[in-house]
Formats: C-alpha cells, sequence, structure tokens
C-alpha cells in the first residue's frame, strides 16, 4: 500500500505517514462531497446569511474531523487545527491530502495550484 509522506509543522515535528488506504480515500471524498452539497446549497440561496454562517461551521467542523482522523491526530493536535489554522489554511491542507490521496506528487500538487491561480488570475483580468 501506498505511504504519503506529509510534513505538518505545526501539528508535529515528526513527519505523518498516511496510509492510501481505501478507509482514507472514502473519507476524503466523503468530505469533498459534503463541500459539493454545501456549495450547491449556497448557489440557490446566495443572499441567505444563516445558511452561509451554517454551511461554514459545518464544513470547518467536518474537515478539522476529517483531517483528525486520516492523520490520526490526538487531542491537543486537534487543538491545534481548531485554534492555530485559519479557515484557508485548513481548507489548504485538506485539498493538498485529497490531491496526494489520488497519486499526485507534492511537486504536481504544487503546479496544479499555480496553473490554477494562473487561470483564475486571467480571468479576473478579462473581465
Amino acid at each position: 500500500m501506498r505511504i504519503i509522506k506529509i510534513k505538518e509543522p505545526k501539528l508535529s515535528k515528526k513527519q505523518f505517514n498516511i496510509l492510501a488506504s481505501n478507509r482514507n480515500v472514502m473519507d476524503i471524498n466523503k468530505l469533498q462531497l459534503e463541500i459539493a452539497k454545501e456549495n450547491a446549497k449556497l448557489e440557490e440561496e446566495p443572499e441567505n446569511a444563516i445558511l452561509q454562517f451554517e454551511t461554514t461551521i459545518n464544513l470547518t467542523q467536518k474537515t478539522i474531523d476529517c483531517l483528525t482522523k486520516i492523520f490520526g491526530l490526538d487531542e491537543e493536535q486537534k487543538k491545534i487545527l481548531e485554534e492555530q489554522y485559519d479557515s484557508k489554511e485548513l481548507f489548504k491542507l485538506s485539498d493538498f491530502i485529497y490531491f496526494r490521496l489520488f497519486g499526485l506528487s507534492e511537486e504536481e500538487y504544487k503546479k496544479l495550484k499555480e496553473s490554477q491561480e494562473k487561470e483564475q488570475n486571467e480571468g479576473l483580468e478579462s473581465k
């Protein structure tokens, strides 16, 4: 079974060895499915402030729970995710794990993100 080696200094001085197991792949896919469902709800009611708050809370908690399970974090490390990561960092880590579980190397992931940012910036400039 493939092992993904990840360094996440905020959580541990040691590197994490994450198995690309069916369980971890299913867990990260369940999270991605929840994100897609919540985003679909928001697209239907973009002005609904209550829905926006509920979505943010739900997705943040589900992301923390998923990463805690995949990384095998203890309570202290989970608390670090909750208190020392902002939402951008949290969702970026989740995204990184998703792509790594599906076979992208760290370098391939960085190239993908750079390409996506470039496309996004070009799209903004053309508007």
